[in-house]
């Protein structure tokens, strides 16, 4: 389901690109305790391997680390390899939940979160779903 989410995400992207609104950004950060997920098929980087995709996506993926200090080196007190801890600072910055979507202005100001588990995207959902995809294209294009 939120493989699918982000597939949304992406093509409201590229809507987005070819209607002349060329300076939007989304960009997925994969939180800490998915670590160790396959996150292929989120991104589609192997559409062939996906059931969920047929095109590449062109989203970026992103790590979220452990930086406890704020050194802008993950922590790895235990010497194991792995940055310590079950969570990463941008979830935790950001009281983070799966699937949220975090809408920022120009300047990086928070504006406002939508969670996509209970708002899907998806624009041939139906039901209490049907539309929004159009509100979160709408929310985009207003802070533009």
């Amino acid at each position: 389901m939120c493989r699918h989410r982000f597939g949304v995400l992406n093509d409201l992207y590229l809507e987005l690109q070819s209607e002349g609104f060329t300076e939007v950004n989304i960009t997925g950060i994969n939180g800490f305790q998915y670590l160790d997920n396959d996150y292929h098929c989120m991104v589609c980087d192997d559409p062939d391997g996906c059931s969920n995709c047929d095109d590449i996506r062109i989203l970026p993926w992103v790590q979220d680390i452990d930086d406890d200090d704020g050194d802008g080196i993950w922590d790895d007190e235990d010497g194991d390899g792995y940055p310590d801890e079950s969570y990463g600072d941008v979830w935790e910055d950001w009281d983070i939940t799966l699937r949220d979507l975090i809408f920022l202005d120009r300047e990086g100001n928070y504006i406002t979160r939508l969670n996509l588990t209970s708002f899907n995207p998806d624009p041939t959902a139906l039901g209490e779903c049907t539309g929004n995809y159009d509100t979160i294209k709408d929310l985009i294009i207003s802070l533009y």
